[in-house]
């Protein structure tokens, strides 16, 4: 991107369980900022990801995206003025 461009671009929605599903996954528009990233990880790969919201001043909790794992969790805040 270049420095005039927007600093965010909306992606198509996509993610699977497994190489057998066709699950996708879509927190929507309906929020005003992403405030938190969780991702779950193990060796290879991400396992799975949720993100938390802000919609009007007020906290949106998303949900885990991916198969439940048991491995190293990480959290990433994001905006620290709400």
């Amino acid at each position: 991107m270049s420095q005039d461009s927007n600093m965010f671009e909306r992606l198509e929605a996509q993610g699977k369980i497994d190489s057998s599903s066709d699950y996708k996954w879509d927190d929507g528009s309906e929020h005003d900022d992403v405030t938190k990233i969780y991702v779950s990880f193990g060796k290879e790969c991400i396992r799975n990801i949720r993100f938390d919201y802000i919609k009007s001043g007020q906290p949106k909790y998303g949900s885990f995206h991916g198969p439940t794992f048991q491995g190293l969790l990480q959290t990433v805040s994001l905006v620290e003025r709400y």
